[in-house]
């Protein structure tokens, strides 16, 4: 097959979810797919439209054609909640390329990483079937942050909606995702693999940090509840320190940031026994977990937790919240500590367990390893995928009259 991986995020970016499509497309290559990357370097916003050749994967980058939709859309919507122009702005260029280029590349298969509702560009007859890959939506977080509403966060998720129920196939990488997809826009989803491709690594036994977390520090990754956890364990056991690694956010009640929201409000534990650290380069990012003892993931929500498979690669311990998606992927009590968000004392009798327990930490090492290996390979990614594809491919052809995208404008 030919097959499109249109995303927003793609290496050189520095996200879990850019991690995971570089892994994407790897495997897909590997399969004997050829594969072409669809992507916007927000990070360079200013360069021309390009085109490269990765390692036999063409990526196309469609920087100045994202800008010529984004100052058109931008006139017509105002800033707000996740820019809902940034999203059209996405799709409308990628939705141009692929109508200009299509015939050249005769894609089988479009594959789209929706947020913001982008997709619904990229869902057309005159296109190739389309997959849904639901990393999360807008829709979802807004439930787990503090919004106020306005046009935006109203407009982003009539696109999500629509994007979600056109597509030809919709997948999710963890049950609770597909499940709440289903019932946020009732549309069935499939479980898929997460791609994964494990890398050697020696574990590293002295540690910079006894507990991490990685990740946005913000509302649905847990940040406000890691900071009651250390503030009960404060008193008790001041010993116990915990480093979050993770670029800010606005998602703090009343839309603050939610660094200085802690420091307001837990001003004992913060960057005392609640350590704060920007994001850092992926590579450092690795060696920080490579460096430390126990990996904890806090999530009050999250659709999957990629960090988990970085640190179960590198026998890392974990702590999950069973508001994770990856949590249900390992066996809880053998490959990791499962706790509740809702349960503080839950997360914070795991990390006193951990500190006092290391014969526990070394079982949990081995065992989450072996977690890994067995729910994360190359043959069950490919199987999940290539169903997927032809789930996408046979609803096509059941339904050749229909085109969502003319009754998308047409409403």
């Amino acid at each position: 097959m030919t097959i499109c991986i249109a995303t927003d995020s793609f290496p050189p970016h520095n996200s879990g979810i850019a991690t995971h499509n570089a892994y994407l497309v790897k495997l897909l290559q590997e399969d004997g797919h050829k594969v072409v990357v669809l992507t916007v370097d927000f990070t360079r916003l200013k360069s021309p439209d390009a085109i490269k050749e990765e390692d036999g994967i063409t990526i196309i980058t469609l920087n100045e054609s994202y800008n010529s939709q984004f100052r058109y859309y931008s006139q017509f919507i105002k800033s707000g909640n996740r820019e809902a122009a940034v999203w059209m702005s996405l799709g409308a260029a990628m939705r141009k390329w692929l109508l200009e280029n299509n015939a050249t590349f005769n894609f089988d298969i479009i594959e789209f990483s929706d947020y913001g509702g982008f997709g619904i560009f990229l869902v057309d007859t005159s296109l190739a079937p389309t997959v849904a890959m639901c990393h999360s939506m807008l829709a979802q977080f807004s439930q787990h942050e503090f919004y106020n509403p306005d046009e935006n966060l109203s407009l982003i998720k009539f696109l999500e909606t629509n994007s979600i129920q056109h597509a030809d196939a919709v997948i999710c990488h963890s049950h609770s995702n597909a499940q709440d997809i289903e019932k946020e826009f009732n549309k069935k989803a499939i479980y898929a693999t997460a791609a994964w491709i494990s890398d050697s690594v020696n574990p590293l036994v002295n540690y910079k940090n006894e507990f991490l977390v990685v990740g946005r520090l913000n509302i649905y990754k847990g940040a406000l509840i890691m900071a009651e956890v250390m503030n009960l364990l404060q008193q008790q056991h001041p010993d116990i320190k915990v480093v979050w690694i993770g670029d800010d956010s606005f998602t703090a009640p009343e839309g603050s940031m939610v660094s200085k929201y802690i420091k307001k409000n837990f001003p004992s534990v913060w960057q005392k026994n609640f350590i704060w650290k920007k994001g850092i380069p992926r590579k450092e990012l690795l060696d920080y977990i490579n460096e430390s003892e126990v990996v904890i993931i806090p999530s009050k929500w999250e659709t999957f937790n990629y960090v988990a498979l970085e640190a179960a690669n590198r026998k890392k311990p974990m702590i999950i919240t069973k508001q994770a998606g990856v949590s249900s992927l390992f066996i809880a009590g053998k490959e990791i500590i499962l706790a509740d968000a809702d349960d503080i004392n839950s997360i914070a009798d795991a990390m006193i367990k951990l500190k006092k327990d290391k014969e526990l930490v070394r079982s949990l090492s081995e065992n989450v390893f072996t977690g890994l290996e067995r729910s994360f390979t190359k043959e069950k990614f490919l199987a999940d995928r290539n169903n997927a594809y032809e789930v996408a491919i046979q609803h096509r052809k059941a339904n050749p009259s229909v085109n969502p995208l003319q009754v998308f404008f047409n409403r």
